[in-house]
């Protein structure tokens, strides 16, 4: 075991996945803990020594980090937290914030989310960084104010190196869209996002979908249930000839208390589904 968080200052509950640089060194949020409790971004040296490189406050600054963090080519570490940011946003919760640490640890938040005009809220998901250093990232509620009694049914956003946000997506709450994203999404070569929704869909048990570089959605598939799975709130993956995999929380079948134990799926470039 490299490190048992004590949900202390040192951090605790720690949901997201791990990055590594060229040292060796671990770097990863936690939800809880820290300063104030709201939760720390760390890192672990090789051998398994912590520092609280950032505590959150939970005001302005964010709270509660659920994601991952991404590093840049100057080694700032950017992710999301789920509330904190605009206090008048869920107030006095607020409703999420993108930040970045620098190599100094000093936080800049680069966006408050605040659910209104189309903006997202909650942010749950890792960001992705391209090569030109933009980030794309998903919101699991905001957006569309028709959608779920004015609190939206989620966004997908991408953030200019300069720091300025835009929507390209605010899923809509008919036609088959899909509903509140908690999952990262992945990118292909030519710029199409790709990700998954938990709710929503023709059938109502989730979808996956892609989004093109025009901010054009289509529903790759709605899953079913009964026959290939519900519910698929992790991250995609993406083999060479575009087949994309996937997993589902729930199923059809009679295990686990008669919700099914979930699936794993494959979509293929086509839109079939199997598993």
């Amino acid at each position: 075991m490299l490190y048992t968080f004590t949900g202390g200052a040192d951090g605790g509950t720690p949901k997201c996945h791990l990055i590594r640089d060229g040292q060796g060194n671990l770097y990863g949020t936690a939800e809880s803990g820290g300063a104030s409790g709201m939760g720390v971004v760390f890192k672990l040296d090789p051998s398994g020594n912590e520092t609280v490189l950032y505590s959150f406050k939970g005001g302005l600054d964010g709270a509660i980090p659920q994601a991952g963090l991404v590093r840049d080519s100057d080694s700032n570490l950017y992710g999301v937290t789920t509330t904190g940011g605009d206090i008048s946003c869920n107030a006095p919760y607020g409703c999420g914030t993108i930040f970045r640490l620098s190599l100094t640890a000093k936080e800049i938040v680069v966006h408050r989310f605040t659910g209104t005009n189309g903006d997202g809220a909650f942010p749950i998901g890792d960001l992705i960084l391209d090569q030109q250093g933009t980030l794309y990232g998903t919101t699991e509620s905001g957006g569309d104010p028709s959608c779920f009694g004015g609190g939206g049914c989620g966004t997908v956003f991408k953030v200019s190196k300069s720091g300025h946000l835009l929507i390209i997506y605010r899923f809509k709450p008919n036609g088959g869209d899909g509903q509140f994203p908690e999952a990262s999404l992945i990118r292909d070569a030519v710029g199409n996002l790709y990700g998954t929704i938990y709710q929503g869909g023709s059938t109502g048990f989730g979808t996956a979908f892609k989004i093109n570089n025009a901010g054009q959605e289509a529903v790759l598939h709605s899953f079913d249930y009964l026959t290939d799975g519900a519910q698929p709130i992790s991250s995609l993956v993406r083999d060479s000839n575009g087949n994309l995999y996937g997993t589902t929380l729930i199923d059809g079948g009679t295990g686990c208390g008669g919700l099914g134990c979930g699936t794993v799926f494959t979509i293929t470039p086509m839109g079939n589904s199997g598993r």
